[in-house]
Protein backbone atom coordinates (compact mmCIF):
# COMPACT_ATOMS: atom_id res chain seq x y z
CA UNK A 1 0.00 0.00 0.00
CA UNK A 2 1.38 3.57 -0.49
CA UNK A 3 2.93 5.28 2.18
CA UNK A 4 0.32 8.51 1.32
CA UNK A 5 -2.47 6.29 0.77
CA UNK A 6 -1.56 4.45 4.29
CA UNK A 7 -1.40 7.55 5.96
CA UNK A 8 -4.98 9.28 4.51
CA UNK A 9 -6.29 5.57 5.34
CA UNK A 10 -4.98 5.74 8.97
CA UNK A 11 -5.98 9.59 9.87
CA UNK A 12 -9.80 8.66 8.28
CA UNK A 13 -10.18 5.04 9.97
CA UNK A 14 -9.47 6.69 13.85
CA UNK A 15 -12.36 7.50 15.31
CA UNK A 16 -12.60 11.06 15.11
CA UNK A 17 -13.63 13.32 18.22
CA UNK A 18 -17.08 14.36 18.86
CA UNK A 19 -18.04 18.39 18.75
CA UNK A 20 -21.07 20.21 19.56
CA UNK A 21 -20.89 23.77 19.01
CA UNK A 22 -23.42 25.55 21.15
CA UNK A 23 -25.15 28.58 20.02
CA UNK A 24 -27.67 30.80 22.19
CA UNK A 25 -29.24 33.27 19.76
CA UNK A 26 -32.05 35.81 20.59
CA UNK A 27 -33.95 38.16 18.32
CA UNK A 28 -34.33 37.35 14.78
CA UNK A 29 -32.69 34.68 12.05
CA UNK A 30 -30.80 36.38 9.41
CA UNK A 31 -31.85 36.03 5.99
CA UNK A 32 -29.35 33.77 5.12
CA UNK A 33 -29.97 31.47 7.81
CA UNK A 34 -31.55 28.46 5.19
CA UNK A 35 -27.98 29.00 3.44
CA UNK A 36 -26.23 28.54 6.78
CA UNK A 37 -27.85 25.01 7.73
CA UNK A 38 -27.23 23.42 4.55
CA UNK A 39 -23.29 24.15 5.58
CA UNK A 40 -23.93 22.20 8.20
CA UNK A 41 -25.74 19.41 6.64
CA UNK A 42 -22.55 18.94 4.87
CA UNK A 43 -21.22 18.31 7.79
CA UNK A 44 -23.00 15.53 9.89
CA UNK A 45 -19.93 14.35 12.09
CA UNK A 46 -20.70 18.00 14.18
CA UNK A 47 -23.52 18.87 15.75
CA UNK A 48 -24.88 22.21 16.72
CA UNK A 49 -27.57 23.31 19.53
CA UNK A 50 -29.24 26.43 19.33
CA UNK A 51 -30.98 28.22 22.47
CA UNK A 52 -33.57 30.52 21.30
CA UNK A 53 -36.44 32.86 21.33
CA UNK A 54 -37.07 32.70 17.48
CA UNK A 55 -39.22 30.02 16.03
CA UNK A 56 -37.18 27.35 14.16
CA UNK A 57 -36.49 28.29 10.56
CA UNK A 58 -39.08 27.01 8.13
CA UNK A 59 -36.77 24.71 6.13
CA UNK A 60 -35.53 21.52 5.79
CA UNK A 61 -33.68 21.36 9.23
CA UNK A 62 -30.51 18.88 8.60
CA UNK A 63 -30.52 15.90 11.51
CA UNK A 64 -27.51 17.46 13.14
CA UNK A 65 -29.00 20.79 14.53
CA UNK A 66 -31.05 20.72 17.55
CA UNK A 67 -32.64 24.33 17.92
CA UNK A 68 -34.51 24.52 22.29
CA UNK A 69 -37.52 26.91 23.01
CA UNK A 70 -35.79 29.20 25.73
CA UNK A 71 -36.99 33.16 26.45
CA UNK A 72 -33.29 35.00 27.14
CA UNK A 73 -34.07 35.78 30.53
CA UNK A 74 -34.36 32.05 31.44
CA UNK A 75 -30.97 31.55 29.50
CA UNK A 76 -29.47 34.24 31.52
CA UNK A 77 -31.28 32.92 34.91
CA UNK A 78 -29.52 29.53 34.15
CA UNK A 79 -26.42 31.25 33.71
CA UNK A 80 -26.28 32.77 36.54
CA UNK A 81 -26.80 29.72 38.23
CA UNK A 82 -24.48 27.54 36.93
CA UNK A 83 -21.54 30.24 37.02
CA UNK A 84 -22.77 32.21 40.07
CA UNK A 85 -22.69 35.89 38.68
CA UNK A 86 -24.77 38.37 39.39
CA UNK A 87 -26.57 39.39 35.73
CA UNK A 88 -28.19 42.42 35.25
CA UNK A 89 -28.37 42.98 31.71
CA UNK A 90 -30.38 41.61 28.88
CA UNK A 91 -28.22 42.35 25.97
CA UNK A 92 -28.22 39.25 23.13
CA UNK A 93 -24.73 40.89 22.37
CA UNK A 94 -23.36 40.65 25.54
CA UNK A 95 -23.87 37.18 26.14
CA UNK A 96 -20.53 36.96 24.09
CA UNK A 97 -18.40 37.36 27.28
CA UNK A 98 -20.70 34.33 28.45
CA UNK A 99 -19.54 32.23 25.69
CA UNK A 100 -16.02 31.05 28.03
CA UNK A 101 -18.43 29.48 30.77
CA UNK A 102 -20.89 27.53 27.57
CA UNK A 103 -18.89 24.63 28.59
CA UNK A 104 -19.85 24.39 32.20
CA UNK A 105 -23.51 26.73 31.39
CA UNK A 106 -24.29 23.58 29.34
CA UNK A 107 -22.84 20.38 30.77
CA UNK A 108 -25.73 18.75 31.30
CA UNK A 109 -26.13 18.84 27.21
CA UNK A 110 -22.42 17.84 26.37
CA UNK A 111 -21.97 14.78 28.10
CA UNK A 112 -21.56 12.96 24.84
CA UNK A 113 -19.54 15.17 23.28
CA UNK A 114 -15.31 14.91 23.55
CA UNK A 115 -15.40 18.65 22.27
CA UNK A 116 -17.38 21.85 22.20
CA UNK A 117 -17.41 25.09 20.74
CA UNK A 118 -18.96 28.61 20.28
CA UNK A 119 -19.85 29.81 16.99
CA UNK A 120 -21.37 32.79 14.37
CA UNK A 121 -23.96 32.40 12.34
CA UNK A 122 -22.67 35.48 9.76
CA UNK A 123 -20.38 32.39 8.30
CA UNK A 124 -20.74 29.74 5.51
CA UNK A 125 -19.02 26.75 6.35
CA UNK A 126 -16.36 24.58 4.52
CA UNK A 127 -15.65 21.03 5.21
CA UNK A 128 -15.15 21.40 9.14
CA UNK A 129 -13.47 18.23 8.94
CA UNK A 130 -10.82 17.98 6.88
CA UNK A 131 -8.96 21.34 8.30
CA UNK A 132 -9.26 19.78 11.92
CA UNK A 133 -5.72 17.65 12.12
CA UNK A 134 -5.08 15.04 14.62
CA UNK A 135 -2.28 17.91 16.27
CA UNK A 136 -5.12 19.69 16.40
CA UNK A 137 -7.43 17.57 18.28
CA UNK A 138 -5.05 16.56 20.65
CA UNK A 139 -5.30 20.29 22.04
CA UNK A 140 -7.86 21.67 25.05
CA UNK A 141 -8.47 24.76 22.72
CA UNK A 142 -8.64 25.72 18.92
CA UNK A 143 -8.41 28.85 17.81
CA UNK A 144 -8.39 29.99 14.50
CA UNK A 145 -6.27 32.80 15.09
CA UNK A 146 -3.63 33.77 16.44
CA UNK A 147 -4.00 36.98 17.79
CA UNK A 148 -7.08 36.36 19.93
CA UNK A 149 -9.72 33.61 20.70
CA UNK A 150 -11.62 33.35 17.42
CA UNK A 151 -15.34 34.45 18.68
CA UNK A 152 -17.14 33.07 15.51
CA UNK A 153 -15.47 29.52 15.85
CA UNK A 154 -13.64 28.43 18.75
CA UNK A 155 -13.27 24.55 20.09
CA UNK A 156 -12.54 23.22 23.52
CA UNK A 157 -11.46 19.96 25.16
CA UNK A 158 -15.20 18.88 27.09
CA UNK A 159 -13.85 18.05 30.42
CA UNK A 160 -14.54 19.61 34.03
CA UNK A 161 -11.18 21.38 34.42
CA UNK A 162 -11.06 22.92 30.86
CA UNK A 163 -14.48 23.94 31.25
CA UNK A 164 -13.80 25.96 34.43
CA UNK A 165 -10.45 28.03 33.15
CA UNK A 166 -12.58 31.16 32.38
CA UNK A 167 -12.12 31.58 36.37
CA UNK A 168 -8.28 31.94 35.46
CA UNK A 169 -8.91 35.01 33.31
CA UNK A 170 -8.05 38.34 35.00
CA UNK A 171 -11.49 40.50 36.40
CA UNK A 172 -13.47 37.38 34.66
CA UNK A 173 -16.69 38.07 36.80
CA UNK A 174 -16.46 41.90 36.28
CA UNK A 175 -16.42 41.47 33.09
CA UNK A 176 -19.13 38.90 32.76
CA UNK A 177 -21.22 40.99 34.59
CA UNK A 178 -20.84 44.78 33.01
CA UNK A 179 -23.30 45.69 31.25
CA UNK A 180 -21.05 46.73 28.05
CA UNK A 181 -19.02 44.00 26.00
CA UNK A 182 -16.07 43.26 26.84
CA UNK A 183 -14.45 40.91 24.37
CA UNK A 184 -13.94 38.38 27.28
CA UNK A 185 -14.46 35.53 24.04
CA UNK A 186 -11.70 37.30 22.26
CA UNK A 187 -9.03 37.09 24.82
CA UNK A 188 -5.71 36.37 24.14
CA UNK A 189 -4.23 33.19 23.80
CA UNK A 190 -1.51 33.61 26.08
CA UNK A 191 -4.10 34.00 29.25
CA UNK A 192 -5.44 30.55 28.86
CA UNK A 193 -3.60 28.33 31.85
CA UNK A 194 -0.05 27.31 31.00
CA UNK A 195 -0.79 23.59 31.08
CA UNK A 196 -3.37 23.69 29.15
CA UNK A 197 -2.51 22.74 25.61
CA UNK A 198 -3.50 25.19 22.63
CA UNK A 199 -3.54 25.53 19.11
CA UNK A 200 -3.78 28.96 17.96
CA UNK A 201 -3.17 29.55 14.06
CA UNK A 202 -5.30 31.56 11.31
CA UNK A 203 -7.22 30.01 9.18
CA UNK A 204 -7.89 32.54 6.49
CA UNK A 205 -11.60 32.86 7.14
CA UNK A 206 -12.88 36.62 7.80
CA UNK A 207 -11.83 38.69 3.96
CA UNK A 208 -11.33 41.97 3.93
CA UNK A 209 -9.54 42.50 7.03
CA UNK A 210 -7.77 45.45 7.53
CA UNK A 211 -5.07 44.22 10.11
CA UNK A 212 -4.77 40.67 8.96
CA UNK A 213 -3.06 39.89 5.36
CA UNK A 214 -4.57 37.47 3.40
CA UNK A 215 -3.26 33.65 2.25
CA UNK A 216 -0.26 35.53 -0.09
CA UNK A 217 0.30 38.00 2.65
CA UNK A 218 -1.33 41.01 0.80
CA UNK A 219 -4.46 43.02 1.36
CA UNK A 220 -5.86 41.62 -1.64
CA UNK A 221 -8.98 39.41 -0.53
CA UNK A 222 -11.21 37.43 -2.49
CA UNK A 223 -14.41 38.94 -4.03
CA UNK A 224 -16.44 35.95 -4.67
CA UNK A 225 -16.47 32.59 -2.51
CA UNK A 226 -18.02 29.63 -4.25
CA UNK A 227 -19.96 26.64 -1.69
CA UNK A 228 -20.22 23.23 -3.77
CA UNK A 229 -21.56 20.32 -1.88
CA UNK A 230 -19.40 21.37 1.18
CA UNK A 231 -16.64 22.61 -0.25
CA UNK A 232 -15.72 26.24 0.11
CA UNK A 233 -13.46 28.26 -1.99
CA UNK A 234 -12.93 31.43 -3.79
CA UNK A 235 -12.25 33.50 -6.90
CA UNK A 236 -8.42 33.80 -6.17
CA UNK A 237 -7.23 31.06 -4.36
CA UNK A 238 -7.52 28.02 -6.82
CA UNK A 239 -8.87 25.02 -5.79
CA UNK A 240 -7.35 25.72 -1.82
CA UNK A 241 -10.85 24.84 0.58
CA UNK A 242 -11.26 26.82 3.72
CA UNK A 243 -12.37 25.42 6.88
CA UNK A 244 -15.08 28.36 7.28
CA UNK A 245 -16.20 32.01 5.62
CA UNK A 246 -17.18 34.65 7.95
CA UNK A 247 -18.55 37.23 5.98
CA UNK A 248 -18.69 40.21 8.69
CA UNK A 249 -17.38 42.87 6.32
CA UNK A 250 -19.97 42.37 4.10
CA UNK A 251 -22.94 41.67 6.17
CA UNK A 252 -22.08 45.49 8.01
CA UNK A 253 -21.87 46.83 11.64
CA UNK A 254 -19.76 49.94 13.23
CA UNK A 255 -16.03 48.45 12.80
CA UNK A 256 -16.61 47.15 8.87
CA UNK A 257 -18.29 50.69 8.02
CA UNK A 258 -15.32 52.48 9.65
CA UNK A 259 -13.27 50.36 6.97
CA UNK A 260 -15.25 51.33 4.06
CA UNK A 261 -17.22 47.50 3.97
CA UNK A 262 -20.76 47.03 5.19
CA UNK A 263 -22.03 46.72 1.51
CA UNK A 264 -25.00 44.33 2.56
CA UNK A 265 -26.56 47.44 4.44
CA UNK A 266 -27.01 49.10 1.67
CA UNK A 267 -29.32 46.27 -0.28
CA UNK A 268 -33.18 45.51 0.41
CA UNK A 269 -32.32 41.78 -0.56
CA UNK A 270 -29.25 39.60 0.17
CA UNK A 271 -30.61 35.67 -0.78
CA UNK A 272 -31.21 35.51 -4.53
CA UNK A 273 -31.88 31.68 -4.64
CA UNK A 274 -34.75 29.57 -3.81
CA UNK A 275 -34.43 27.42 -1.12
CA UNK A 276 -34.81 24.35 -2.53
CA UNK A 277 -31.57 25.54 -4.91
CA UNK A 278 -28.88 26.09 -1.67
CA UNK A 279 -28.20 22.14 -1.44
CA UNK A 280 -26.98 22.82 -5.41
CA UNK A 281 -24.32 25.43 -4.68
CA UNK A 282 -23.96 29.03 -4.46
CA UNK A 283 -22.04 32.23 -4.38
CA UNK A 284 -21.49 35.04 -2.37
CA UNK A 285 -19.93 37.76 -2.44
CA UNK A 286 -20.82 42.22 -2.00
CA UNK A 287 -24.15 41.86 -3.24
CA UNK A 288 -25.74 38.58 -1.06
CA UNK A 289 -26.16 34.87 -2.02
CA UNK A 290 -26.29 33.69 -5.82
CA UNK A 291 -27.13 30.43 -7.58
CA UNK A 292 -23.88 28.96 -9.07
CA UNK A 293 -25.10 29.51 -12.67
CA UNK A 294 -27.97 31.74 -13.53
Amino acid sequence: MPSSFLSLFKRFSKRQPSICIVIPYFGAWPEWMGLFLESCRANPSVDWLFYTDCKTPQTDIPSNVRFTDLQIQDFLAMAERKVGIRIAWDNPYKICDLRPAFGLIFEEQLRRHQFWGWGDIDVIYGNIRLHLTEEMMSKDCVSFSKEHLSGHLCLWRNNQTVNNWFRSLPDWQERMENLEYTQLDESHPDVIPDNFRVHAEYSFNTPLSPKTPWTDGTFNCPNEWYWTKGSLTNDIDGNREFLYLHFMHWKGGPWPRKWGNAQWEKLDKLVHLAPGRASLGFRINENGFFPLTE
